[in-house]
């Protein structure tokens, strides 16, 4: 943990800490759908790493958890494009300096350097689609550190850029307790008063979480804050794994179904890519506001093929 706040604070953008306490989590309105209640009790943990059974491969991507097809999620709230408060949480460790993609000319790339432009890119395009969207940043190597609250772009992007110069960060085991931990020391979901499924939210937050390791299964030793933060309507997870190519020398499969656990609602967005181009692929697929967006399974990035004469609308 010191040598990751040492980092940032060299670059001057470690935010000053506010501890808001827990209280912004209290209180907070639940799903009242039964079939997607979280359960009152937190199972017991076998283990201490979240994928037990690996994920499946299949034409070079990795699957891992799959809903009950007969069950389709459905977002309470209104689906209306309310301001999102994202909080990129990023993974600095060295395994994710050390992954590199291959461009089509052979060249070798940074998956994490191409995975700040790429986070870059996400920001500018949502700036374009609603200016009132709000960003911030933790980062994480062994533990967890909040960066910048929530604010406009620019400040964001400019943290993005000092990042691509830092030096990497020796990688040690990462629980996920610790970041649920920050998240509920520095996250206040919104108080709305009425009915959840007919009074808009002011606003929504969304943890857009980077992972980069594929020898490194993360722990996850205490599950009660992530419980209590998904509970809430107005809280959603997206998760984005950059990995090596899957091989018997790393748990890239272990990892993802591991990953693919986090969602019980079945309304997040858990993606991976070993490629650049699935890379770019994947932070245009959580563009979409989780409020209007479909479920994962039942997205559709294909442009409908049109009749001879006839043109191709996109909707």
């Amino acid at each position: 943990m010191a040598n990751l706040e040492q980092t940032l604070r060299e670059f001057d953008v470690i935010a000053e800490p506010e501890n808001t306490g827990n209280a912004a989590l209290s209180n907070q309105p639940c799903l009242a759908d039964e079939k997607e209640k979280v359960p009152d009790e937190i199972p017991p943990a076998d283990s201490t790493a979240i994928g037990d059974q690996p994920a499946e491969e299949k034409d070079g991507k990795l699957h891992g958890q799959q809903f009950d097809v007969t069950v389709s999620p459905e977002v309470v709230c209104p689906r209306v494009n309310c301001t999102e408060k994202i909080l990129f949480c990023l993974d600095l460790s060295s395994e994710m300096t050390e992954t590199f993609f291959r461009s089509r000319a052979g060249d070798k790339m940074s998956a994490f350097r191409e995975t700040v432009k790429a986070l870059r890119m996400y920001i500018m395009n949502k700036h374009r689609i609603n200016p009132n969207h709000e960003y911030g940043l933790a980062a994480f190597s062994d533990h967890t550190c909040w960066v910048r609250d929530f604010t406009k772009p620019k400040e964001i992007l400019n943290i993005f850029e000092d990042l691509l110069n830092q030096e990497s960060v020796p990688t040690g085991d990462f629980d996920l307790s610790d970041l649920f931990d920050v998240l509920g020391e520095h996250i206040s979901l919104p108080e709305v008063f009425g009915d959840v499924r007919v009074v808009p939210p002011p606003y929504i937050v969304r943890v857009f979480f980077v992972y980069g390791r594929s020898r490194k299964v993360p722990l996850f030793t205490d599950k009660q804050l992530h419980l209590q933060l998904e509970s809430s309507p107005y809280f959603f997870l997206d998760v984005l794994y950059v990995h090596e190519p899957p091989s018997e020398e790393n748990k890239c499969e272990e990892i993802f179904t591991g990953l693919c656990e986090l969602d019980h609602k079945g309304l997040s967005y858990i993606l991976e890519a070993a490629s650049l181009t699935r890379l770019f692929d994947c932070t245009s697929m959580l563009l979409a506001h989780p409020l209007q967006r479909p479920v994962q399974r039942q997205a559709d990035y294909h442009l409908p093929n049109a009749s001879p004469g006839e043109e191709q609308v996109i909707g």
